[in-house]
């Protein structure tokens, strides 16, 4: 967000802020964020396929190769799929740049062609290992439904621990579908009680990732977990899952369980959904609520949610207060942030509004190059600003897409980059028209 936003710190140091329920988790000494040694090992493990030794291979697929490889036929220019994918085995580290030409284009415009012969390929028995798992980008990338089948064969009977195996479930996870989705609920419904805690969690995040909607209903074992150690398994998770997970929270917000309640408030709060359902949760839970700080806390969450709904809960947004002022203890942080809200001249920053100029060029330029980077935005970023400023109402759901994206990057300090694009969505909600002049 601008520094000049008077949403992005309002009140963020106000006391009474539960520390198990944190908007920005707690640093440690090094000054890294991170929620333990269990997060750090379990994003750096093998699971999704040995990353120094893929890394570079899949990167190079997805944003740069090689001119189409065609071959004369008949007179006229024919897609070589056997051509090109010969030619894809041949990348390494030091393929110089110069050499390559959107490949990913090439891919999308002759996806069935190559995941055809890439399956021929990957039936060979005599293929070497280090082949096949790219081939099996190569079908990732291709995104063909024709080969779902075949890759589910091969994630049943393959190595659990090879790199084959893990490169399989990831690309299997890139493609999607009901298809994937209803293999991944059932294998890991099967399997879950010989799973440690690590497998429970990859295995959910598969489904997380496919945002397969059956599955939200597992998730909610996740609610249970302990905060302290554990709050970034409730943030990638639910974070993946995003608004198909908001009916689910809303009804654990009055689960008789403490922790499961704890966990479900700290997933809203780093979703902030803007559902009226939400709000009707959140009010709900104030009846009955005794802890203070979570007081406090849930009457921040139900300003950005009321922000989030335009005009109409912005309106509303001081009346709420006012009646929660009622039976509130006066002297209570929950009660001074209400009054603080209730005595501002704006509920929301109207001079912002001026500043939205609604422009869907820059707006695309924008998020191609921030979904480029891996969904990195930094202050000085004139494109975070652009997709802030150029967007219409429209644009949310790309928005929550980009906002999913930066946690593919699998490490903690993505949170940073997701929050800032909940402020951006809700701002976007809050102030931007709802289309282009």
């Amino acid at each position: 967000m601008t520094e000049d936003s008077e949403m992005d710190d309002k009140k963020s140091n106000a006391k009474g802020v539960a520390p198990h329920l944190i908007l920005r988790p707690k640093p440690l000494k090094t000054g890294k964020v991170t929620g333990g040694n269990e997060m750090n090992d379990k994003m750096s493990n093998a699971k999704w396929g040995a990353p120094q030794q893929i890394n570079w291979f899949v990167m190079t697929l997805a944003a740069c190769a090689w001119s189409m490889a065609v071959v004369a036929w008949g007179g006229e220019s024919a897609f070589d799929a056997d051509a090109f994918i010969q030619r894809a085995l041949e990348v390494t580290p030091s393929t110089p740049k110069d050499d390559m030409v959107s490949m990913s284009k090439t891919v999308s415009e002759n996806g069935k062609a190559i995941a055809e012969a890439a399956a021929r390929r990957l039936a060979d028995k005599s293929a070497k290992e280090e082949d096949k798992v790219k081939y099996v980008w190569l079908l990732g990338l291709a995104k063909h439904d024709s080969s779902v089948p075949l890759m589910l064969e091969i994630f049943k009977t393959s190595n659990p621990t090879s790199h084959l195996h893990a490169v399989t479930s990831r690309v299997l996870v890139e493609i999607g579908g009901d298809e994937v989705g209803a293999f991944f609920l059932e294998n890991y419904r099967k399997s879950k009680a010989k799973m440690n805690e690590s497998q429970k969690f990859d295995a959910m995040w598969e489904l997380a990732m496919l945002r397969y909607a059956p599955a939200v209903k597992d998730a909610e074992e996740f609610l249970k977990i302990d905060p302290e150690r554990y709050y970034w398994q409730v943030y990638f998770i639910f974070g993946l899952f995003d608004d198909l997970a908001v009916p689910m929270l809303c009804e654990k917000l009055s689960d008789s369980d403490a922790l499961v309640r704890t966990n479900a408030l700290g997933a809203i709060r780093f979703l902030m959904p803007e559902s009226t359902d939400m709000t009707k949760a959140l009010l709900k839970r104030m009846e009955v609520e005794k802890d203070p700080d979570i007081r406090y806390q849930l009457v921040e969450t139900i300003e950005w949610n009321m922000l989030a709904q335009g005009e109409k809960g912005q309106q509303e947004l001081r009346e709420t207060f006012r009646k929660l002022l009622e039976s509130e203890d006066k002297n209570s942080s929950a009660a001074k942030f209400m009054r603080e809200t209730i005595a501002s001249k704006s509920v929301t920053p109207a001079g912002m509004r001026w500043k939205f100029k609604p422009d869907s060029a820059k707006f695309d330029a924008a998020y191609s190059k921030i979904l480029e980077s891996g969904v990195h935005l930094s202050s000085d970023r004139e494109d975070a600003n652009d997709i802030l400023y150029c967007a219409t109402s429209k644009d949310v759901p790309k928005l929550k897409e980009l906002r999913r994206r930066a946690l593919y990057r699998q490490s903690d300090e993505c949170f940073y980059d997701y929050r800032k694009l909940t402020r951006i969505i809700i701002m976007v909600l809050a102030c931007a028209p709802e289309a282009a002049p």
